[in-house]
Protein backbone atom coordinates (compact mmCIF):
# COMPACT_ATOMS: atom_id res chain seq x y z
CA UNK A 1 0.00 0.00 0.00
CA UNK A 2 2.90 2.11 1.13
CA UNK A 3 4.10 1.86 -2.60
CA UNK A 4 1.41 3.58 -3.85
CA UNK A 5 0.46 6.44 -1.69
CA UNK A 6 0.54 10.07 -2.56
CA UNK A 7 0.81 11.61 1.39
CA UNK A 8 1.36 10.12 4.42
CA UNK A 9 0.48 10.73 8.05
CA UNK A 10 1.90 9.09 11.16
CA UNK A 11 1.01 10.63 14.73
CA UNK A 12 3.36 8.58 17.10
CA UNK A 13 4.03 8.57 20.97
CA UNK A 14 7.39 7.44 22.67
CA UNK A 15 7.96 7.43 26.40
CA UNK A 16 11.52 7.76 25.67
CA UNK A 17 13.18 10.55 23.86
CA UNK A 18 15.92 8.06 22.42
CA UNK A 19 12.81 6.24 20.84
CA UNK A 20 12.33 10.00 19.06
CA UNK A 21 15.93 10.82 17.92
CA UNK A 22 16.16 7.17 16.44
CA UNK A 23 12.73 7.08 14.67
CA UNK A 24 13.83 11.16 13.09
CA UNK A 25 17.09 9.70 12.21
CA UNK A 26 15.52 6.37 10.25
CA UNK A 27 13.84 8.98 8.33
CA UNK A 28 16.67 10.72 7.62
CA UNK A 29 18.59 7.94 6.86
CA UNK A 30 15.77 6.79 4.10
CA UNK A 31 16.00 10.35 2.56
CA UNK A 32 12.43 10.19 3.08
CA UNK A 33 10.63 14.03 2.59
CA UNK A 34 8.82 14.95 5.65
CA UNK A 35 7.48 17.73 7.90
CA UNK A 36 7.26 18.01 11.65
CA UNK A 37 5.01 19.18 14.29
CA UNK A 38 4.31 18.36 17.62
CA UNK A 39 1.29 17.40 19.13
CA UNK A 40 -1.05 18.93 21.60
CA UNK A 41 -1.97 15.65 23.42
CA UNK A 42 1.63 14.71 23.41
CA UNK A 43 4.07 13.32 20.37
CA UNK A 44 4.79 14.17 17.08
CA UNK A 45 2.49 13.98 13.90
CA UNK A 46 4.97 13.22 11.05
CA UNK A 47 3.36 14.00 7.06
CA UNK A 48 5.54 12.14 4.51
CA UNK A 49 5.32 12.84 0.97
CA UNK A 50 5.20 9.44 -0.70
CA UNK A 51 6.46 7.74 -4.10
CA UNK A 52 3.10 8.95 -5.81
CA UNK A 53 3.95 12.65 -5.30
CA UNK A 54 7.40 12.52 -7.62
CA UNK A 55 7.40 12.67 -10.90
CA UNK A 56 10.80 10.07 -11.31
CA UNK A 57 12.17 7.55 -9.19
CA UNK A 58 8.93 6.50 -7.60
CA UNK A 59 10.18 2.64 -7.21
CA UNK A 60 13.39 3.75 -5.62
CA UNK A 61 11.53 6.41 -3.01
CA UNK A 62 8.36 3.89 -2.48
CA UNK A 63 10.67 1.32 -1.13
CA UNK A 64 12.63 3.86 0.83
CA UNK A 65 9.20 4.82 2.81
CA UNK A 66 8.28 0.97 3.18
CA UNK A 67 11.36 0.16 4.79
CA UNK A 68 10.46 3.14 7.22
CA UNK A 69 7.00 1.15 8.69
CA UNK A 70 9.36 -1.05 11.18
CA UNK A 71 10.52 2.17 12.63
CA UNK A 72 7.55 3.55 12.90
CA UNK A 73 5.64 0.21 14.46
CA UNK A 74 8.71 0.49 17.65
CA UNK A 75 7.30 3.90 19.04
CA UNK A 76 5.03 3.18 21.69
CA UNK A 77 2.14 3.83 19.98
CA UNK A 78 1.02 4.82 16.51
CA UNK A 79 -1.49 5.61 14.10
CA UNK A 80 -0.56 5.73 9.69
CA UNK A 81 -2.75 6.82 7.30
CA UNK A 82 -1.98 6.92 3.96
CA UNK A 83 -3.76 8.56 0.96
CA UNK A 84 -2.88 6.01 -2.32
CA UNK A 85 -4.08 5.32 -5.95
CA UNK A 86 -4.84 2.12 -6.49
CA UNK A 87 -4.45 -0.36 -9.54
CA UNK A 88 -4.35 0.76 -12.89
CA UNK A 89 -7.09 3.70 -12.87
CA UNK A 90 -5.16 5.14 -9.60
CA UNK A 91 -8.34 4.85 -7.52
CA UNK A 92 -8.04 7.38 -4.52
CA UNK A 93 -8.46 5.61 -1.55
CA UNK A 94 -7.37 5.69 2.13
CA UNK A 95 -5.04 3.03 4.25
CA UNK A 96 -5.35 3.20 8.03
CA UNK A 97 -3.24 1.17 10.63
CA UNK A 98 -2.33 1.72 14.16
CA UNK A 99 -0.86 -0.18 16.86
CA UNK A 100 0.70 -0.35 20.45
CA UNK A 101 3.79 -1.46 21.83
CA UNK A 102 2.61 -4.18 25.27
CA UNK A 103 6.13 -2.56 26.74
CA UNK A 104 7.62 0.94 26.51
CA UNK A 105 10.51 1.60 23.41
CA UNK A 106 14.32 1.37 24.67
CA UNK A 107 15.41 4.74 26.47
CA UNK A 108 18.66 4.42 24.59
CA UNK A 109 17.46 3.20 21.02
CA UNK A 110 20.35 3.15 19.05
CA UNK A 111 20.71 6.49 16.52
CA UNK A 112 20.67 4.82 12.58
CA UNK A 113 24.01 5.24 10.80
CA UNK A 114 24.24 8.16 8.16
CA UNK A 115 23.02 8.16 4.86
CA UNK A 116 26.34 7.36 2.67
CA UNK A 117 26.53 10.35 1.08
CA UNK A 118 26.69 12.47 5.17
CA UNK A 119 28.89 10.28 5.88
CA UNK A 120 31.65 10.48 3.16
CA UNK A 121 31.15 14.56 3.36
CA UNK A 122 32.14 14.08 7.44
CA UNK A 123 34.62 11.77 6.19
CA UNK A 124 36.29 14.86 3.91
CA UNK A 125 35.33 17.45 6.54
CA UNK A 126 37.39 16.11 9.17
CA UNK A 127 40.67 16.14 6.67
CA UNK A 128 39.80 19.55 6.50
CA UNK A 129 41.72 22.08 9.66
CA UNK A 130 38.97 24.51 10.44
CA UNK A 131 37.47 26.13 13.87
CA UNK A 132 34.23 24.31 13.18
CA UNK A 133 33.71 20.88 14.81
CA UNK A 134 31.06 18.87 12.49
CA UNK A 135 29.11 16.32 14.40
CA UNK A 136 25.42 14.43 14.05
CA UNK A 137 22.76 16.38 15.03
CA UNK A 138 20.14 15.12 17.51
CA UNK A 139 18.10 18.72 17.66
CA UNK A 140 15.07 19.87 15.82
CA UNK A 141 15.25 23.23 14.23
CA UNK A 142 11.75 24.90 15.61
CA UNK A 143 10.45 27.71 13.26
CA UNK A 144 6.85 29.38 14.02
CA UNK A 145 4.15 28.39 12.79
CA UNK A 146 5.69 26.19 9.81
CA UNK A 147 6.44 22.89 11.39
CA UNK A 148 9.92 21.39 12.30
CA UNK A 149 12.86 20.15 10.68
CA UNK A 150 15.66 17.55 11.64
CA UNK A 151 19.21 18.51 10.56
CA UNK A 152 22.01 15.54 9.71
CA UNK A 153 24.66 17.62 10.98
CA UNK A 154 25.77 20.48 13.50
CA UNK A 155 28.68 22.65 13.26
CA UNK A 156 29.85 23.95 16.36
CA UNK A 157 32.43 26.63 16.11
CA UNK A 158 35.35 25.70 18.80
CA UNK A 159 36.01 29.30 20.11
CA UNK A 160 32.86 31.55 20.35
CA UNK A 161 30.51 27.81 20.26
CA UNK A 162 28.22 29.06 17.89
CA UNK A 163 26.07 26.88 15.76
CA UNK A 164 25.14 26.28 12.58
CA UNK A 165 22.83 23.32 11.08
CA UNK A 166 23.02 21.43 7.70
CA UNK A 167 20.48 19.47 5.98
CA UNK A 168 21.03 17.29 2.97
CA UNK A 169 17.75 17.46 1.09
CA UNK A 170 18.89 15.49 -2.01
CA UNK A 171 17.48 15.33 -5.19
CA UNK A 172 13.84 13.71 -4.58
CA UNK A 173 11.46 17.29 -4.61
CA UNK A 174 11.73 20.79 -5.29
CA UNK A 175 8.53 21.31 -3.12
CA UNK A 176 10.71 20.02 -0.33
CA UNK A 177 12.96 22.93 -0.66
CA UNK A 178 10.76 25.50 -1.05
CA UNK A 179 9.45 24.11 2.42
CA UNK A 180 12.59 24.68 3.96
CA UNK A 181 12.64 28.41 2.26
CA UNK A 182 9.46 28.78 3.86
CA UNK A 183 10.92 28.01 7.23
CA UNK A 184 14.07 30.31 6.95
CA UNK A 185 12.06 33.22 5.63
CA UNK A 186 8.61 33.35 8.27
CA UNK A 187 11.41 33.47 11.46
CA UNK A 188 13.74 30.52 12.27
CA UNK A 189 15.03 30.16 15.42
CA UNK A 190 18.91 28.24 14.09
CA UNK A 191 20.99 28.65 11.46
CA UNK A 192 21.12 26.69 8.83
CA UNK A 193 22.35 25.90 5.33
CA UNK A 194 20.53 23.35 3.03
CA UNK A 195 21.92 21.01 0.55
CA UNK A 196 20.02 20.87 -2.76
CA UNK A 197 21.28 18.57 -5.75
CA UNK A 198 21.30 20.84 -9.05
CA UNK A 199 18.73 18.21 -10.53
CA UNK A 200 16.05 20.13 -8.67
CA UNK A 201 16.72 23.29 -10.76
CA UNK A 202 16.83 26.04 -7.68
CA UNK A 203 18.88 29.18 -7.83
CA UNK A 204 20.83 29.51 -4.12
CA UNK A 205 20.10 33.03 -4.88
CA UNK A 206 15.94 32.41 -3.34
CA UNK A 207 17.27 33.06 0.29
CA UNK A 208 18.28 36.36 1.19
CA UNK A 209 21.51 37.47 2.13
CA UNK A 210 19.93 38.91 4.97
CA UNK A 211 18.47 35.45 6.23
CA UNK A 212 20.24 32.73 8.48
CA UNK A 213 19.92 30.09 6.31
CA UNK A 214 21.25 29.54 2.63
CA UNK A 215 20.82 27.07 0.08
CA UNK A 216 24.14 24.93 -1.36
CA UNK A 217 23.21 23.61 -4.84
CA UNK A 218 26.01 20.60 -6.02
CA UNK A 219 26.16 18.63 -8.98
CA UNK A 220 27.31 14.58 -7.83
CA UNK A 221 29.15 15.21 -5.00
CA UNK A 222 29.28 17.78 -2.03
CA UNK A 223 32.04 19.59 -1.17
CA UNK A 224 33.41 20.19 2.05
CA UNK A 225 35.38 23.10 1.16
CA UNK A 226 31.65 24.68 -0.17
CA UNK A 227 29.61 23.64 2.98
CA UNK A 228 32.26 25.13 5.15
CA UNK A 229 32.42 28.69 2.85
CA UNK A 230 28.68 28.48 3.55
CA UNK A 231 28.56 28.04 7.15
CA UNK A 232 30.88 30.69 7.63
CA UNK A 233 28.07 33.16 6.03
CA UNK A 234 25.37 31.92 7.56
CA UNK A 235 27.57 32.23 10.95
CA UNK A 236 27.66 36.02 10.21
CA UNK A 237 24.19 36.84 9.98
CA UNK A 238 22.12 37.71 12.69
CA UNK A 239 18.83 35.33 13.64
CA UNK A 240 15.58 36.52 13.40
CA UNK A 241 15.83 38.25 9.90
CA UNK A 242 13.02 37.00 8.50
Amino acid sequence: MLLRAVRVTVDVECRAPGAYRALFHKLKFLRLLYTLRPRREGGYRIEIDGPFSLFESVTKYGLQLALALPAIRACDAFGLEAEVRWGKERTPLTFRIDGRRPTPAEPDAPVPRLADEVARLVDDLHGIETPWKVSPSTDIVTPPDVGQCVPDLVFQHQESGECVYLEVLGFWSRDAVWRRVELVERGIEQRIVFAVSKHLRVSEAVLGEELPGALYVYKRVMSARAILDRIEVVASRPLGAG
